[in-house]
């Protein structure tokens, strides 16, 4: 068995009682006197007072106090009461990640779910829901979920069956309805644990009436209707009246639970998931979990990867939450006192004060409630973490994969100054995400700027462009420019609120040539530099494809028709139009009296263009 220091509260020594195992440390934190329990079950003192040693090194592989990696070392951690939900706990289940609980028993015939805020912590649970099994079992003693959440497994020794439900809300035990049930009673007629394999191939069952494993083989996955009995494995040498059994998640280990020695017995398999090659490995007996002495341990859940095992107990109506990776050393002494090197190469807790005169080497965690002092280097393996306050309000650690040291705030009203001589020089605060800097902070001997030293004046780099304040700059509304701006130029034809510059216009003009107001001018004066042949329109279509200036020449009633596409314009030179009837296309027309068309002459000059889909135009004038 392992060697463990632990305390023992009150002003009495220890008596056999107290001890968990032989060769265990007890310390009676009254005067600092330590005891240990002899093979033969004799409470020998073998010291009082200090623990002081000249040096100690728990490097976990023989050396003295340690604490082994088996069940053995499981210790209590924490529990939950839920006796207000169910006065007999038989069972418990977890959601696969943690943030549910499920416990069942055979004072409310029914299954309870709790929400859990941190996973795996239940002393964050609190109670949601529950569903009742009383019309499929009285006495429900066993609780398993399929992995998934989206199916739930009871068994129970009303019955001596096991009943299967569908849950159609993965992990909602309000929308279980049942499926099924699947008869056990001719290998156990007081089942009180169920369990499967990860793909629900297998089904495995303990009571009390044989104290042993029953394990059944499901051709479907599942569906217990598909079950067939396989074989047994006694586990009577170790398990009286067995109440709880869970699986690895890799099939290679068992656990067993059991009221008759009120203990945990670990089994490993050399063949995953096949209980006939199962060995016994060793066992942790129980009689105190905190301050409870228990004897009606039932249930229970190993979760390797958190290093956590639960059992419940229908005695004192609770859920107890166990550690896996108990520490090499723990000691609840008067001090604790090293008088050169310390090293662990496991967890240590210290419920005293520590002193290590020399280095103190810590390569897993420590936790001590009392005063600290190392007179020579504290030595921190990557990712080990230095915690501080009751509840880690804040801690330090390295990540060495990334190379970077990270504080971590924990508590909402924690803040990290950090000080000068008693003068506040930075102070971070959890939650806000203020950083307070009591000086102005500069930058290879440069001002930063902040909200204390803005405005125009202040010389930073923040109040400047180019060394300029920002009076030297035009304003976004409406500016006023001097000197002689440029802006890119448009190309030809282009209809937006871009910038129209002197090259542009200069090319519209070339383009087209019309006089401002004048109601009749020469094709002459006119035309004359126009860089683009006229082309003289045959048919009756107004297209842009013929040409930005078209003339035609009508000698009967005509319709007009047009072609032109967004962004486009033509110039008419009409002729004879006044002597005719002229239907023009739908169009808007810009006159000075409003929407109408206008009159005709012997010889017309128009312009028309669109916009978007509606098509606008302008009558120039008479030309000779």
């Amino acid at each position: 068995m392992a060697n463990v220091i632990r305390h023992k509260r009150g002003t009495s020594n220890p008596v056999a009682g107290d001890f968990s195992q032989t060769a265990e440390l007890l310390v009676n934190t009254t005067d600092g006197g330590l005891f240990t329990k002899t093979d033969g079950g004799s409470v020998v003192e073998i010291g009082g007072g200090d623990l002081n040693v000249d040096s100690v090194n728990f490097a976990g592989n023989g050396d003295s106090f340690i604490t082994s990696t088996g069940v053995d070392s499981w210790t209590y951690r924490a529990e939950f009461y839920i006796g207000s939900q169910e006065a007999t706990p038989y069972d418990i289940a977890f959601k696969a990640d943690g943030t549910k609980m499920y416990v069942i028993g055979a004072s409310g015939d029914d299954v309870n779910e709790y929400d859990l805020t941190t996973a795996w912590d239940i002393t964050t649970a609190s109670y949601l829901q529950n569903f009742s099994i009383s019309a499929q079992e009285l006495t429900p003693t066993g609780l398993f979920f399929k992995p998934d959440g989206t199916k739930m497994y009871i068994c129970g020794s009303t019955g001596d069956d096991v009943n299967e439900y569908t849950l159609s809300t993965a992990w909602d035990v309000t929308t279980a309805s049942y499926v099924q049930n699947f008869s056990v009673s001719a290998q156990e007629t007081a089942p009180n644990a169920v369990a499967f394999k990860s793909d629900g191939t297998r089904m495995y069952i303990t009571g009390s009436n044989s104290d042993s494993i029953h394990e059944y083989t499901l051709s479907t996955g599942w569906d217990i209707s598909t079950a067939s009995f396989n074989q047994t494995l006694s586990i009577s040498a170790y398990s009286a009246t067995p109440h709880g059994l869970d699986f690895s998640d890799d099939g290679t280990e068992v656990y067993v639970v059991g009221s008759g020695y009120n203990r945990i017995v670990k089994y490993t398999l050399s063949t995953a998931w096949d209980i006939s090659t199962a060995t016994f490995a060793d066992y942790l007996s129980i009689s105190l979990l905190g301050d409870h002495y228990v004897n009606s341990i039932s249930g229970i859940k190993v979760k390797a990867s958190v290093n956590r095992a639960y059992v419940c107990d229908y005695g004192v109506d609770r859920v107890f939450e166990l550690t896996t990776n108990t520490p090499a050393t723990e000691f609840d002494g008067t001090r604790f006192i090293v008088a050169s090197d310390a090293h662990f190469r496991e967890d240590v807790i210290v419920y005293s004060n520590l002193r290590v005169d020399d280095e103190i080497f810590c390569r897993q965690n420590a936790t001590i409630d009392g005063t600290v002092t190392i007179r020579g280097a504290l030595d921190l393996a990557d990712s080990d973490t230095l915690r501080f306050g009751s509840s880690d309000d804040w801690k330090l650690f390295y990540n060495g994969s990334t190379n970077t040291a990270n504080v971590e705030l924990e508590a909402a009203a924690v803040s990290l100054n950090v000080t000068d001589n008693g003068t506040d020089l930075l102070t971070l605060t959890k939650g806000t995400g203020v950083v307070a800097l009591t000086a102005t902070p500069t930058v290879n001997g440069s001002d930063v700027w902040h909200a204390g030293n803005d405005g125009s004046g202040s010389g930073l780099d923040a109040d400047t462009l180019d060394g300029q304040e920002g009076s030297y700059y035009a304003p976004l509304a409406s500016p006023t420019f001097t000197g002689t701006p440029a802006a890119p130029t448009a190309s030809a034809g282009t209809n937006t609120t871009q910038l129209a510059t002197t090259a542009f216009v200069q090319g519209a003009l070339t383009n087209v040539a019309l006089t401002n107001t004048a109601q009749s001018f020469t094709a002459q004066q006119t035309f004359a530099e126009l860089k683009e042949t006229t082309y003289s329109l045959t048919g009756t279509d107004i297209d842009p494809a013929n040409g930005s200036i078209q003339t035609k020449t009508v000698a009967a009633n005509t319709t007009f028709t047009e072609s032109l596409e967004a962004g486009q314009t033509v110039v008419l030179l009409l002729n004879a139009g006044a002597s005719y009837t002229i239907t023009w296309p739908t169009l808007t027309w810009v006159t000075s009296d409003g929407n109408s068309a206008p009159t005709l002459t012997a010889n017309d000059a128009f312009v028309f263009w669109k916009v978007s889909t509606t098509l606008y135009g302008a009558y120039v004038g008479s030309y000779a």
